[in-house]
């Protein structure tokens, strides 16, 4: 996943799957320079007509100083 956060506090990424959390998460802190983020150590199977979302948690993210400028998200079909 790759992502820029600005403002202070941090953000929980959670992967679902048909409306159900995966074990694929990362907590991102606000003005870190990695930008890129991997979890290998976790994975889940998806066949034709799942439905996949990112659930984003404001962690301690305080209003207004944090946005997303930009992201995406790369799939490994292994």
């Amino acid at each position: 996943m790759y992502e820029t956060l600005g403002g202070s506090g941090t953000v929980v990424w959670t992967i679902a799957k048909n409306g159900t959390s995966t074990s694929l998460t990362f907590t991102q802190t606000a003005g870190d320079t990695t930008r890129e983020y991997s979890d290998i150590a976790n994975s889940f199977t998806v066949v034709a007509g799942d439905k996949i979302c990112i659930k984003i948690v404001s962690g301690t993210i305080t209003s207004n100083s944090g946005r997303m400028s930009g992201g995406s998200i790369q799939f490994d079909p292994s």
